[in-house]
């Protein structure tokens, strides 16, 4: 299994902000972030609420 470090944008009602994750990826599975499921983060870059 591999493992880096990353960033990623995310844009909410408090402004634009940078949330570093550990990316886990294996052969028989996609990219795993756990951090994205814990944190109820969404798939695209904006906020639940600005997506509506």
């Amino acid at each position: 299994m591999a493992k880096w470090q990353a960033e990623r944008d995310y844009f909410s009602i408090f402004g634009k902000f940078k949330i570093p994750y550990t990316l886990y990826r294996c052969e028989a599975e996609s990219n795993i972030k756990p951090l994205d499921a814990q944190a109820n983060l969404t798939k695209r870059c904006y906020s639940y609420l600005l997506q509506e």
